[in-house]
């Protein structure tokens, strides 16, 4: 003799399964079993109702062709400050100073700074380039 599981039921056992408590609503319920792998899991061959084909095909005819290669170089996030060089040739940055070319003695200049490297711009001009420093801060 089988048994017919109602929807309660099946509700029940999937909650059981992806260890969903019994306070949490049936629709969300039933998107946490299927968004387990992927969010979109099972819905990329379903039919567009307005257009022809369905997802896949569609990124496949447009989007495709249009994308790019993955940059060769990683993004360095980037951290920029404003700065005026003092009489001794040297910027302060992040507890360490920094010198700079005598010229630019009084002149504001730009900072930017990168996990490995500290730029000192004037005029939207790079006028130094050097090695971001490591080790204890405040020390000269």
């Amino acid at each position: 003799m089988s048994r017919c599981i109602g929807p309660g039921s099946l509700d029940d056992a999937i909650a059981a399964l992806i260890g969903v408590g019994a306070g949490v609503s049936r629709k969300r319920r039933r998107s946490r079993g299927r968004d387990l792998h992927r969010p979109d899991a099972g819905r990329d061959d379903h039919r567009h109702q307005k257009l022809d084909g369905c997802r896949r095909t569609a990124f496949e005819s447009i989007g495709k062709p249009v994308m790019r290669p993955p940059p060769a170089r990683r993004y360095e996030l980037a951290d920029w400050k404003h700065a005026k060089v003092n009489i001794d040739y040297c910027v302060a940055y992040d507890d360490r100073l920094y010198s700079a070319s005598y010229a630019l003695v009084g002149a504001r200049v730009e900072i930017r700074a990168t996990a490995s490297v500290v730029e000192l711009l004037h005029g939207g001009v790079r006028a130094r380039r050097t090695p971001a420093a490591t080790g204890r801060r405040g020390r000269r």
